[in-house]
């Protein structure tokens, strides 16, 4: 014996609803992720080369989880900053080199991959978590210069 469910009753009802609300959720969920966030992240790694290596590395302003690093090796960087890495090695003159942020290309893609509705959901998540940047260069190469000795040392000698 099978029991036929009309149409408008209690039963069919609530199953439209959970049906509307499981989709609402699902769509803003997916509409409140920017593009830039879901592809490459609010970090970027930028390898770092230091010649000769052994060289101490600090990052100006101070990234959370570290202050200083032993080149080579990589820095982990938020995207949406700007920084002075400052590379220092006894016997070589210290080099600083900056980073800075530009817009990724990467952003223009929450215009085809997120509902029209949303557009503008997804680029403020990627401006407001800095996912909608790339760091420039996306590679330091620093060669230290040996230091030099001052015309009075050399005299002494």
């Amino acid at each position: 014996m099978h029991f036929k469910r009309e149409p408008g009753s209690a039963d069919t009802t609530i199953m439209g609803l959970r049906g509307a609300l499981a989709f609402s959720v699902v769509t803003l969920t997916l509409g409140m992720i920017g593009c830039c966030d879901t592809i490459h992240g609010r970090l970027q790694t930028i390898p770092l080369r230091v010649e000769p290596s052994g060289a101490t590395v600090t990052v100006s302003p101070d990234e959370p989880d570290r202050s200083v690093t032993v080149a080579p090796g990589r820095l982990i960087l938020h995207r949406k900053g700007t920084y002075v890495v400052h590379v220092v090695k006894d016997g070589y003159q210290p080099v600083d080199e900056v980073v800075t942020h530009e817009r990724s290309a990467l952003r223009w893609l929450n215009l085809a991959m997120i509902h029209p509705a949303f557009w503008g959901a997804g680029l403020i998540v990627d401006e407001a978590t800095g996912a909608g940047y790339n760091l420039t260069p996306e590679a330091l190469n620093v060669t230290l210069a040996p230091a030099s000795t001052s015309a009075s040392e050399t005299a002494g000698r």
